[in-house]
């Protein structure tokens, strides 16, 4: 007969192995865990999680649908950090990676000066996409210009905004005007 100790440390060596619940209750967890400012909980819980190959790969439609949600409710710093989040933990998804740019641009073009950290968010997902897309979409470029700018890099910003007029078809038609300020602006610097 095994000893009482013996028994306890293969119990919780045991459930040390399995997920804290249904991928569902998962999600939901990590979730929260990054809305209250918590990513290492967040990641901590995804890590054990995730030791589950069936449960990692339920788990990203779930934070992905979220991220979306938000994103599409206008809450891009709340989709930012979750894009972020899958980011690190997906490092092979490739529309979670153009998707973080899109929401870090957003929630940029809501404010009326550069923040520091923003930028430099946004400069490390523009980088993680250029290292892992073969031929990466051309509005990239124009959040390069713009994440230039605000790093005071004017030149920087002509280049980027140059490839972008070269790989752009004038779809979506709304973002004229904003090409047409950035010129002007670097056109006077």
């Amino acid at each position: 007969m095994r000893s009482l100790p013996c028994v306890l440390t293969l119990l919780l060596a045991a459930c040390a192995g399995t997920p804290s619940g249904p991928p569902e209750m998962v999600a939901e967890g990590i979730l929260a865990d990054l809305d209250a400012g918590r990513p290492q909980a967040a990641a901590e819980r995804f890590r054990a999680a995730a030791a589950d190959a069936d449960v990692r790969q339920r788990i990203y439609p779930m934070l992905y649908g979220d991220a979306r949600r938000r994103y599409e409710s206008g809450d891009y710093a709340s989709a930012g950090l979750c894009l972020e989040f899958l980011a690190e933990h997906y490092p092979d998804a490739a529309a979670v990676r153009e998707a973080l740019v899109y929401a870090l641009f957003l929630e940029r073009s809501r404010l009326p000066a550069a923040d520091p950290e923003l930028v430099e968010r946004i400069g490390r997902a523009l980088t993680a996409v250029h290292e892992r897309s073969v031929d990466p979409p051309a509005w990239l470029d124009l959040v390069a210009a713009q994440n230039a700018l605000d790093q005071a890099r004017p030149e920087q910003a002509r280049v980027a905004l140059a490839r972008f007029h070269a790989g752009w078809d004038g779809h979506p038609a709304g973002l004229q005007t904003y090409i047409e300020d950035l010129d002007r602006y670097l056109a006077s610097h």
